[in-house]
Parts: structure tokens; sequence; C-alpha cells
């Protein structure tokens, strides 16, 4: 159902309208399981294309971003980078009284801190509410997103219903930046498993073995649907490296091996000579006898910032 700023949304639920900016990838789905989990949606995308692929779901249209301050208590937003956020808060914040902007994007922690403040200082008694969302668009249609929240508390009470419309939700303290912060560490997890994976097509290419079904065998063993982040990941989280598991020693002897295979191949395997690295060190520390996954420690002892001076873990609940 589509209709003009001015009519009424028909059905829904009894709570004020939703404003919701940004209908792209990530945008679209997280709007139609709203609607399904019974939210109106006053909804602005600058591509009237995108609006019209919510078919007959319930909303209406607005013809800006400042507009749905003056309709909606809540505006959550999905777009795709700190320009425009920015952009959205610039409207926004003048605008609207004793609501909460929610972004969903994933933006700088730095941008997450500038947006606090503009709500801050505009003095109309609005919150601005991070919460970054881990998951791709099939998932966000399913509901089944992964959902790190931060901010002042009582906005993040306002906005929890409909988070949890949308998957698990992790609140991460009070820290405007927490949520920013969490979201780019998980996605260079993701790219660093991305080249890994490439890294190892290249390594099997390179010996003529078809990479596709060895890549989707890792993907059904227990070892990678879980069991390597959830031991290796306490592990490192903790910075406790036993029991070992996988002593450093034979760790290095198989990272040893793979390079001497990759230099018999022609395969170039930059992040294997850096976990050798990174061995070598563990060993040179005499940290020989814990887990493997003691590079961990090793790259944090390499950084040159040392310590956090304020932990996360500490605030943070999960």
């Amino acid at each position: 159902m589509i209709s003009s700023l001015v009519d009424q949304p028909g059905g829904g639920r009894a709570d004020p309208p939703l404003g919701f900016l940004g209908l792209g990838h990530m945008g679209l789905p997280i709007a139609r399981q709203l609607v399904r989990h019974g939210y109106s949606l006053r909804v602005y995308d600058p591509d009237p294309r995108r609006v019209a692929l919510l078919l007959d779901e319930d909303y209406v249209v607005a013809n800006s971003p400042g507009s749905l301050a003056f309709s909606s208590h809540l505006i959550c937003s999905m777009v795709p980078d700190d320009a425009s956020v920015e952009q959205i808060i610039g409207e926004l914040a003048p605008r609207l009284s004793n609501g909460v902007h929610l972004s969903l994007s994933t933006i700088s922690p730095q941008l997450s801190l500038w947006a606090l403040k503009q709500y801050q200082q505009a003095g109309r008694g609005s919150h601005f509410v991070s919460a970054t969302v881990l998951g791709r668009p099939p998932l966000a249609e399913q509901g089944r997103l992964t959902v790190f929240v931060c901010g002042e508390a009582s906005a993040k009470a306002r906005v929890r219903p409909l988070l949890e419309c949308l998957g698990s939700v992790y609140d991460l303290g009070d820290r405007p930046d927490a949520a920013a912060l969490v979201k780019l560490m998980c996605n260079g997890v993701i790219v660093s498993s991305i080249l890994g994976l490439g890294y190892a097509a290249a390594f099997l290419r390179a010996e003529q073995i078809n990479p596709a079904p060895i890549l989707a065998l890792l993907a059904q063993t227990p070892l990678f649907t879980g069991t390597v982040f959830q031991e290796y990941g306490q592990m490192i989280g903790h910075d406790v490296f036993q029991p070992t598991r996988f002593p450093v020693p034979l760790g290095l002897k198989d990272v040893q091996l793979i390079l001497s295979q990759g230099v018999q191949n022609g395969t170039q395997l930059p992040l294997i000579e850096l976990a050798q690295d990174l061995l070598l060190q563990a060993s040179q520390s005499g940290w020989g006898e814990l887990d493997w996954s003691v590079m961990g420690r090793v790259i944090t002892a390499r950084q040159p910032t040392g310590p956090l001076s304020h932990p996360l873990h500490e605030q943070t609940h999960i």
C-alpha cells in the first residue's frame, strides 16, 4: 500500500509510525521484516525504484529525511556510508524532538561520536543509537541478523523491541562507538577469512586440484562450522592458551610444510608467512609449550599502543 505522507497508513501496530531511511540491499529486507512484525513505516529513499520494491507492504512515502522528524519519534536508517548518515543527521537533528535516531549502518567510530554530539547540541531531547548488523540480505529477510547495539540506556530500551524483530541482539553498553568498532572487527575477520580461502584455492589449483569441492567440504566439517572460532576465539579473547590443543612447535612445523610446498608449486602465501613469523616469535618469547593460538598474544604485543586502558569487555553485556 503506497500513499502520500499526509495519508494515514492502514493496519499495523498502535505505535506511532516508524520512520525508515534507506531501502538498499539490506534496508529493503529489514523494512519488510519490520512490516511483518506489525510496524507501519514512513519511508524515504532517494531512488523511487527502491521504494516501489516494497510492493503491497504497509508504508507511506516521505519526500525527504527531515520530513520524517515531524511524523515519527523513532527513525531508523540503513544507508551505505558516513556521508549519507551525516546528511541524514543534518536534517534530523534540528527537527526531531524527544525521539531516537537508530542507525543500522556500518559507520566509522568517529562518526558515531559526532552523531551523538549533534543530537545533544540540538537540545531537542533526542538520542542517537548505533546498532550495527552482521548478516546478509537473506538473513535479514528471515529475521536472523546479529545486532550489536550501544548507547544511552533509555534510548536503547525504546529501540529494543524493534531490534529483536531483526535477530539476536547484543548490548555493548553505553560507549557510543562500541557497535561501530565491533562491526569493523567482525568485517576484519570476514576479510581475513576470504583472503585465507583465496590463498587456499590458489594453493590447490597450483597442484591441479579443484578447490571447489574441498572448500565446500570445509564448510561442512565441525572444525570449520564453529570449533575454530569457539575454541581459539575463547583462548585469544581471554589471553589464556592452555590447555594446549596444538602446541607452537607443531604449528610451526605445519606452517613450514605449507610454505615449502608453496615454493615448489609457485604459490605466494603471505598469510602463512606471517603465521610463521608470529610462531617463531612465540617460541623465542618462551611460549613454545602453549597452544598455537598464542599468535594472538604476539599480535597484541606488537601493537604500538599497548594494552587498552578501557577494555571493552568490561562494559559489554553479551
